[in-house]
């Protein structure tokens, strides 16, 4: 094989691989976010496993959200209002709850990664198309 066809090749695998690596994390919902109000901040993260010593009562493979800040002091440092949310491939994310504080209840919902980098929350009761959508940014 030629060396420059063999490093043309090489140096094309190896972009692939960086852009499909990008695409992949930039579909992740995992960091902090800020709600639409702007006064609470939450962090997304992956179910974590059971220890010895703590039980964090989470699914591995799952996402889960607790409230980091939250000027209005509503909502307490920790509780968790995004419950088990499921990969449904490419940036939606579903079969998961949403606590919602007004009335002390959790929801059915989605989450959806938006192409500009902004997450749509939409929780129902029931049927999607009755319900409420908050659209949250990434924490700076």
């Amino acid at each position: 094989m030629n060396p420059l066809t063999f490093l043309s090749s090489f140096l094309l695998v190896v972009g692939l691989v960086v852009v499909s690596n990008a695409q992949s994390f930039a579909q992740d919902i995992t960091g902090q976010w800020t709600n639409s109000t702007e006064d609470t901040k939450i962090l997304i993260y992956k179910g974590r496993k059971n220890t010895k010593k703590v039980r964090y009562n989470e699914e591995v493979g799952k996402y889960y959200g607790r409230v980091i800040s939250s000027k209005t002091g509503e909502l307490k440092k920790n509780q968790k209002i995004i419950l088990a949310f499921s990969p449904q491939g490419g940036q939606t994310y579903k079969f998961g709850k949403i606590y919602h504080l007004r009335n002390d209840r959790e929801y059915d919902g989605y989450l959806q990664l938006k192409k500009n980098g902004m997450l749509k929350i939409r929780k129902f009761v029931g049927k999607s198309y009755v319900g409420t959508t908050e659209i949250w940014t990434r924490a700076k």
